[in-house]
């Protein structure tokens, strides 16, 4: 069975729905061509008549079976350890394999407050070799809609290709004023701190979180990410 046909006919009690909640996992079903470096693809996602709702496809090989990586995502205590943007998180185990997360956030501009947001996220495993987690804002202050999935597909017992793609629209307020393009490089290497902290830890489970911190932001920080967000294309 199709991700898409196995999941959209319950997206819509999920949270804030978007033009996106519909049709967001069958991006995972035929991935754009990707820009890759060193086992890392992103392609960028515009989408027309608004410059800054951002769309993001990835790619990240990692080395860890695909249980351990799953299990690395859904470590929703370990976020403000491991990841740069976030500062603390809630959460609470929902029926059928849902959870509400709380997350305050950290916008990685001048003179933009903290974010606190409730995102629902939901597991769906169709088979041993694979898992998707698909989530989907529920209430925010400054973000509008936030829809995004992320496929893990394990390639043999030691690697998990993990494919992700997330889109969201806010109101940028006073941050507008640094320019289109820096938004969308400070949202991009943010994400791709995520899931590079992802990465990290499921290989490395003895790193303390916050190696995995700091390492994951530095590696993210090496990658190509202007010439990432100025190659964006129109998302379909």
């Amino acid at each position: 069975m199709a991700w898409s046909a196995l999941l959209l006919p319950a997206l819509a009690t999920w949270g804030l729905e978007s033009v996106y909640s519909g049709k967001v996992v069958s991006f995972l079903e035929k991935p754009p061509p990707l820009d890759a470096r060193e086992g890392i693809g992103v392609q960028a996602l515009s989408t027309e008549g608004n410059p800054t709702y951002m769309g993001f496809f990835q790619s990240v090989r990692i080395e860890a079976p695909l249980a351990k990586t799953l299990g690395t995502v859904l470590d929703f205590e370990s976020y403000p350890e491991t990841l740069v943007d976030v500062v603390s998180t809630s959460f609470k185990k929902l029926e059928n394999g849902r959870y509400e997360v709380l997350l305050e956030q950290r916008i990685p501009l001048p003179f933009v407050p903290n974010e606190r947001n409730v995102m629902i996220y939901e597991v769906v495993r169709s088979s041993d070799d694979s898992a998707l987690i698909r989530y989907q804002l529920k209430s925010s202050k400054y973000l509008r809609f936030y829809d995004g999935a992320i496929l893990l597909s394990a390639r043999g017992k030691s690697q998990t290709e993990y494919l992700a793609v997330d889109f969201w629209d806010a109101d940028w307020g006073l941050a507008k004023a640094f320019g289109t393009d820096r938004l969308w490089r400070s949202n991009l290497e943010g994400l791709l701190q995520a899931d590079l902290a992802v990465k990290l830890k499921a290989e490395n489970p003895a790193w303390p979180n916050a190696k995995v911190k700091d390492e994951s932001r530095k590696l993210a920080a090496s990658l190509p990410i202007k010439d990432w967000v100025k190659r964006r294309s129109a998302a379909r």
